[in-house]
């Protein structure tokens, strides 16, 4: 924990997720799911695929446009619209962004509150209609339930280091290996 002086700067606390007495355990294990799953229908899963094409449509359909009236203006005249080329490909960036983060947090509604059980769910969803080997699925139950058991605060800390450390493997492996 971090001091300043004897005074903790962050509380272990805060960082941890809040916890629930047993009543209140007990009214959430009763209580009915807040959200169904996602798609729950074919057509659900079909919906978002327009939604997802549209900054990419409609960038395919305006940076040619833009780029040639950039091209096609005189010298003097080009710093307008150089932005607009500019701004267009930041707000499509933004646009698809957005609606990444939209249909994922749809697809989570109903997502498991531990992340060795999500991880879980997900590789299970990455094979199907296939089924993983008996060995590696029970190594995943192990693994899945050793994150299940790590705390908040630890995940928090330890996910970006573990993305950072894959994100340079990959690049290690793509640029610098023979």
């Amino acid at each position: 924990m971090l001091t300043l002086l004897g005074v903790p700067l962050v509380s272990s606390v805060l960082l941890a997720p809040p916890r629930a007495g047993p009543a209140l355990q007990s009214c959430r294990a009763s209580a009915p799911a807040m959200r169904a799953a996602w798609p729950s229908t074919p057509l659900q899963a079909v919906q978002h695929l327009p939604l997802l094409a549209a900054p990419s449509a409609a960038s395919y359909a305006a940076l040619p446009i833009l780029y040639d009236t950039w091209q096609a203006a005189a010298p003097a005249d080009k710093l307008g619209p150089f932005l607009a080329l500019l701004l267009t490909k930041r707000l499509t960036l933004y646009a698809c962004a957005l609606v990444t983060v939209y249909v994922a947090a749809m697809r989570s509604g109903d997502a498991a509150a531990g992340l060795g059980e999500r991880l879980e769910r997900i590789t299970a969803e990455a094979v199907f209609p296939a089924t993983l080997p008996e060995g590696q699925a029970e190594e995943i139950r192990v693994v899945a339930k050793q994150l299940d058991e790590t705390p908040a605060a630890a995940q928090a800390a330890g996910l970006p280091l573990l993305f950072a450390a894959l994100l340079a493997s990959a690049y290690v492996r793509s640029y610098l290996a023979p």
